[in-house]
């Protein structure tokens, strides 16, 4: 009887492994925090617009007037690292971003506004 079993199972047995090492291999992506991200000042929001392995900040005053820094950033273990050297530490819960900095902790949350659409002049790029 257990002869009847083996041929199946040593067919679906690496079935089995390469379906499982499939959501292994995707879950860290997965986490990446890809999106458009904003937070609220009192007359202005910031947007982070991650799209790895860019990260464009985007600042939108109450009048539309904009500002975007792109910078070029690498996602490593809960942090974004850019390339000259700072780190930001990232937690995500559902669609909250907190963004820790050197000095500040910052809360986004997700949008589905793209900033570049807000601004009501020609937007400078630093």
């Amino acid at each position: 009887m257990s002869q009847r079993f083996s041929a199946p199972l040593k067919v679906a047995l690496p079935l089995l492994l390469c379906l499982a090492s499939t959501f292994f291999i995707a879950a860290p992506a997965a986490a990446q925090p890809d999106g458009t991200w904003a937070h609220r000042f009192e007359d202005h929001t910031v947007y982070l617009d991650i799209q790895l392995p860019m990260l464009s900040v985007w600042r939108v005053s109450d009048r539309g007037e904009c500002l975007m820094m792109p910078s070029r950033v690498r996602w490593q273990e809960e942090t974004l690292l850019h390339s000259a050297g700072t780190r930001w530490t990232l937690t995500r819960s559902d669609d909250t971003l907190t963004v820790s900095l050197a000095d500040t902790t910052l809360q986004y949350r997700r949008t589905s506004i793209t900033p570049r659409q807000e601004c009501n002049t020609q937007s400078q790029e630093i």
